[in-house]
Parts: structure tokens; sequence; C-alpha cells
């Protein structure tokens, strides 16, 4: 069974123009962004996110995870090939008091994490 997402019991989606809050190297230590911040709205007024993880041309094949960073749930897991970049689309719990992100890799690859909505609380 494949999953796509989380949708919370509350809140309406506030869709926006794709945002991008990080563009950097992940590996398996996790790099983190603070989304709130890049479209203007308070971390506690976010239940989930709408975000897009990108893997940018890869050397070799492996994984990239994003989840609200202090969680343990990893909901979009992106498999990627050597040499193909790779994007996939989820909705993700936003954590209520830290309002971070975290995107991490079985190897060390450049992405990139675009928001283009939020479900507020």
């Amino acid at each position: 069974t494949d999953i796509i997402g989380w949708a919370p019991t509350t809140g309406s989606l506030r869709a926006i123009t794709a945002t991008r809050v990080l563009d950097a190297t992940a590996g398996t230590t996790p790099t983190s962004t603070r989304p709130s911040a890049a479209v203007g709205v308070a971390p506690a007024a976010v239940v989930a996110w709408s975000v897009r993880l990108s893997v940018v041309a890869p050397t070799g094949a492996g994984t990239a995870i994003v989840q609200a960073c202090g969680g343990t749930t990893k909901l979009a897991t992106l498999t990627f090939a050597a040499a193909q970049s790779a994007t996939v689309a989820v909705v993700l719990p936003a954590h209520a008091t830290l309002g971070t992100l975290c995107v991490s890799a079985s190897r060390a690859v450049r992405v990139r994490l675009d928001v283009d909505g939020w479900f507020a609380r």
C-alpha cells in the first residue's frame, strides 16, 4: 500500500505559490529548515505542511526523507537513481513548537524543499 500524505482532521488548506525553503546538501545527519519564517506564518498556526521534496542530479542511488524535526513519523520517502533528479509531493504533520522540517538522505545529495501550502489549526 502506498501512502501519499497525512491530512489533519481540523483546519483548512491555505494554498500558496510554491516557496523554496531549502536548497542544500543533505546526508545522514538531518538538514533542517523553518518553513513558517519563509512563508510568513506562525509555527503554532500550522498543523500540517504541503511540500515537494526534490533531489537534484544525485551521483548514486538512494533515498531521501522529510519529516517534522523531533518527530518519529517518516511520511515522505523519495527513492532516487544515479543521475536522475526526482520529486515527491506530500502533506506531513508540523511540529507545533519547533516548527522545523528535517531532510535526511542515505547518501550526500542536493535536496530542495518547496512549500505550496499549509493547513491552519
